[in-house]
């Protein structure tokens, strides 16, 4: 009742007059953020003196990359398909799983192994209605299949490439079949989109009558289709003048409140630079930055040697704000992560003729036909759900 939360999206830099503005700064003897149809804001009343951005993400859909078999049998694509953070009927099952399952076979023999990447993606995609496309299917170069969901709330529970085993007894005798595991594919995770116009419609904004009638109540305030948006939010204190508590004489009280502020992305630069004649450049902190935190352990200098028999592994730590552990914590919205996060971080390397590669596991190695040399320079860039820390490295004898 008293956790007073107030979100405002902002289409417009005017109102409805077309000159009035809707935010501005204001400066003077008192320094003043104002936003129309909203509140002035102190600096003073922000709490921890800090505004917090959000920039949007449109999201990606996960996948599964599987290798194409090169020797002949029957095999069998299972892609086990879920959902997080939404929950739609057509992933129910009749028991207590929910999710949605891709499942196809296909034969190969000497005479058609040569077509196998074609007759694999023939045999997945009639697997998926074709009125219902909720997975993609596209080639990996020459050897590789990909099967790619269509929504960022899908998630890959399982993705494995499996072979049929003979079976010892006579062929129009057998009534079933084993599968044995030939690969498990390699997946990449979703993305959730956060700040798009659909986000904000399902989340904040949803399209009821009260919403979409004629004349709406803040009806300015509904998304652009296909936007994009900024969040900036803040907790504001101000005291109650003229209320006191019951704990003491006089006893003054604080009201305490969170804003947030959803801003379309071609006007957040406006906004922003509002907020920071008001308040200063140094109440913007920007998500995630402020919740993770990655430091490059490796020495800038890399030798020849160690590159070329393997032993250069570019090692980071991932803490949290306040106890520096590898434990992830969520502070401003969203579950909180714990455990092994180190699987979840991304690396990569930038140098001038793609010399160098980097695996998932941080391990920097030369590519095929190169070769590492005194003076070459190269960037590695870790990254972990949007935060990132870079660092130039120089390879010496």
């Amino acid at each position: 009742m008293f956790d007073f939360q107030k979100e405002v999206i902002i289409n417009s830099n005017v109102l409805e007059d077309g000159v009035t503005p809707r935010f501005k700064a204001m400066t003077g003897a008192v320094n003043l953020f104002r936003v129309l149809r909203c509140a002035d804001y102190r600096k003073e009343g922000l709490i921890d003196g800090i505004v917090y951005k959000t920039m949007y993400n449109k999201g990606a859909a996960p996948s599964a990359t599987f290798d194409v078999p090169t020797v002949a049998g029957i095999y069998r694509v299972i892609v086990g398909f879920s959902l997080d953070g939404r929950y739609l009927s057509d992933y129910a099952y009749p028991w207590y799983k929910f999710g949605k399952p891709v499942m196809a076979e296909f034969e190969l023999d000497d005479s058609n192994l040569a077509e196998a990447q074609e007759i694999m993606i023939k045999a997945i995609e009639m697997a998926i209605p074709e009125n219902y496309r909720f997975a993609r299917i596209t080639k990996e170069g020459s050897d590789k299949v990909k099967v790619s969901g269509t929504d960022s709330h899908q998630i890959i529970k399982v993705a494995e490439l499996q072979k049929v085993v003979s079976l010892a007894c006579p062929a129009d005798a057998c009534h079933e079949v084993e599968y044995q595991l030939v690969a498990k594919a390699v997946v990449e995770k979703n993305i959730m989109e956060v700040g798009t116009a659909a986000w904000i419609q399902e989340n904040l904004r949803f399209p009821s009558y009260p919403n979409l009638r004629y004349d709406a109540l803040n009806e300015e305030e509904y998304p652009v289709k296909g936007g994009l948006y900024v969040q900036y939010s803040f907790g504001y204190c101000s005291p109650r003048r003229g209320l006191h508590g019951q704990g003491t004489v006089g006893q003054a009280l604080k009201s305490i409140t969170t804003h947030t502020f959803y801003v379309l992305s071609s006007l957040a630069d406006e906004f922003e630079k509002a907020i920071t004649d008001a308040f200063g450049p140094e109440v913007i902190v920007n998500i995630p930055d402020a919740l993770f935190k990655i430091t490059i352990l490796n020495d800038a200098n890399l030798t020849v040697a160690d590159i070329d028999a393997g032993k250069v592994s570019i090692k980071q730590t991932i803490s949290d704000i306040d106890a520096g552990k590898v434990s992830i914590k969520q502070t401003i919205s969203g579950p909180a992560i714990s455990g092994d996060v180190v699987k979840d971080v991304k690396y990569a390397v930038e140098n001038a003729d793609s010399k160098y590669e980097i695996g998932t596991d941080g391990l920097l190695s030369v590519a095929s036909g190169k070769t590492a040399e005194v003076g070459d320079v190269l960037k590695v860039t870790v990254s972990y759900y949007g935060s990132e820390a870079s660092k130039e490295f120089t390879v010496i004898a």
